[in-house]
């Protein structure tokens, strides 16, 4: 990973995942000043492997999240990332790590919301085991106080044996739905089905 000047296009800092996991950067997101350098931090992935909370001034890490199969190639951790607000009351914005299957996986997927201040787990919502999931924060949509979770997941199947039969018919066709869950009770608020939607996520601002 590198940083770059905005101003100028210089390099500021670079920084190498570990030597057994290239893939740091997978997902990338910006988070408020964490270590309070006055600098905004960031939020990086290494898929499969752990998220690190990276300071925005020279790279350097101020914490680590590893997956909770440690080192393994089980659930695509840290696929997705994403910056919530607030959830625990400490004025610290807190952050969501997504696990969404590997390519032929066929693990349950789950998703971590992650203390800004202490980096630690505060709540995790695990899906049933034929679901990946990519999350995002969405803002505060019940009017609780508390900001709320987007997640995209998408129907695996069961076993290796179950999708080389349906791959063997044709395309594969897997559904697709966007589940927004509760901050404050980890109830799901509302959902879409479809099968044309896409497994990640952003938010957007109100339209009317």
């Amino acid at each position: 990973m590198a940083l770059y000047s905005g101003k100028y296009g210089e390099l500021l800092a670079h920084v190498e995942g570990d030597r057994d996991c290239a893939g740091l950067g997978w997902s990338l997101t910006r988070i408020d000043d964490l270590d309070g350098d006055g600098h905004p931090d960031l939020l990086a992935g290494a898929l499969h492997r752990y998220a690190d909370v990276l300071s925005g001034k020279d790279l350097h890490r101020i914490r680590r999240i590893d997956s909770r199969n440690g080192y393994g190639i089980c659930d695509a951790f840290a696929s997705s990332l994403d910056v919530l607000g607030d959830v625990d009351y400490d004025c610290v914005p807190d952050w969501i790590v997504g696990a969404n299957e590997d390519a032929m996986g066929f693990d349950e997927g789950y998703a971590w919301v992650v203390s800004g201040r202490t980096g630690r787990v505060l709540g995790e919502t695990c899906l049933s085991s034929d679901e990946g999931v990519d999350a995002c924060g969405i803002g505060d949509v019940d009017l609780d106080g508390v900001p709320d979770i987007a997640l995209a997941t998408e129907t695996k199947f069961e076993d290796q044996e179950s999708w080389y039969s349906a791959y063997k018919t044709g395309p594969v066709k897997q559904t697709r739905r966007i589940r927004v869950i509760s901050g404050r009770t980890w109830e799901t608020l509302w959902q879409v089905d479809a099968r044309s939607l896409r497994e990640s996520t952003i938010a957007a601002s109100d339209k009317k």
